[in-house]
């Protein structure tokens, strides 16, 4: 991180504000950057659900040390302020004492570190329009919002478009019989159909591989491997973080 870090504090001359849940794996992350941001001279202030910050008379936001907010990085899913805005929208909540999420993320005055597009590429039903953009390519699944004919004469997996660590997704081997399943909070969400695609079993574990660039010209980057024992990987199956070495 350190060749994507150099120059940074010099563009940052301002308080850095993270916006986390309680989910102890954010406080993790939050700490990690913070550590960061802290070894290049940027202050951070980690804040969970908006705790310790405070709307203004001249309607900005600061935290309770007097610091404005004017750079936030987040853990929150787009769609979870979204859902904020709407239930704000149905019911205003005077903009006094401390702000609500999407008061502070979707400010006028406050830059949001992750664009907002990525609710786009972060929501798996762009997995049915890549489908249907290029049907039948080898690095695709079968995808579709709705269990059509194709999907249903074989294993498939039902999965809301919104949601992570693998939580209320189903694995059927038939339209009536299912292999495996997940609970969690994002029943209620939309869901997409997806041909199921068998990993392969290493040491009784299925790994699934994570990987990513950097900027491009910095090419495979790092990657992680999580396994799991059951065909279902989740937020508490055990990770191993993994960084790309140049030893020429």
């Amino acid at each position: 991180y350190q060749r994507r870090v150099r120059g940074i504090n010099q563009k940052v001359n301002h308080r850095v504000h993270f916006l986390i849940d309680t989910d102890p794996e954010e406080m993790y992350n939050a700490l990690y950057l913070k550590k960061i941001l802290n070894s290049i001279n940027i202050d951070v202030k980690i804040s969970v659900r908006c705790e310790g910050l405070v709307w203004s008379d001249d309607g900005l936001i600061y935290d309770t040390e007097g610091f404005q907010v004017k750079l936030v990085w987040k853990m929150f899913m787009w769609e979870t302020i979204f859902a904020d805005r709407e239930s704000e929208l149905q019911k205003p909540t005077p903009k006094k004492g401390q702000p609500r999420l999407c008061h502070v993320t979707l400010h006028p005055n406050i830059r949001v570190i992750e664009p907002m597009w990525r609710s786009i590429s972060a929501n798996k039903s762009i997995l049915v329009v890549m489908w249907k953009m290029f049907p039948d390519h080898p690095y695709l699944l079968h995808s579709d919002w709705e269990l059509n004919d194709y999907l249903s004469s074989r294993p498939f997996v039902s999965k809301p478009v919104v949601g992570r660590c693998g939580k209320n997704v189903v694995l059927y081997q038939s339209k009536d019989a299912i292999m495996a399943k997940t609970d969690g909070e994002f029943a209620n969400r939309h869901t997409i159909y997806q041909e199921f695609f068998q990993v392969q079993k290493f040491d009784d574990y299925f790994p699934i591989v994570g990987s990513w660039f950097i900027n491009k010209q910095y090419g495979f980057a790092g990657f992680g491997v999580r396994e799991e024992k059951h065909l279902i990987t989740v937020g508490e199956s055990p990770f191993a973080c993994c960084r790309v070495v140049d030893h020429s």
